[in-house]
């Protein structure tokens, strides 16, 4: 299997997909993602829950629910998100430190 990278969106068990936040610098046996609802599935936060676009779709970046999944989980890499670095650090950082 490649080798899951930062700001990468995965298909996972049942076609849910999930957004990998995990440093590229560390290899681990488990990887650090935050799942991806489709618009309308709950009420966003500001700062928490970033919108996002794959493939077409609005999907919202359900950062509260950060965890981490065994690496053989990740089934199909789907998309590369880049641009969404700081909207993400920054959801990270609302959620830790409240800055």
């Amino acid at each position: 299997m490649e080798r899951p990278r930062r700001l990468e969106v995965w298909r996972v068990r049942r076609g849910r997909l999930v957004l990998v936040v995990q440093s590229d610098f560390v290899d681990f046996d488990t990887i650090l993602v935050m799942p991806l609802a489709s618009v309308g599935a709950m009420l966003p936060t500001a700062d928490v829950n970033p919108m996002v676009e794959v493939e077409g779709r609005t999907y919202i970046v359900v950062g509260q629910q950060i965890t981490a999944v065994l690496a053989r989980e990740l089934r199909e890499r789907v998309a590369h998100l880049p641009d969404i670095e700081n909207v993400i650090v920054k959801a990270i950082d609302r959620m830790l430190t409240n800055s």
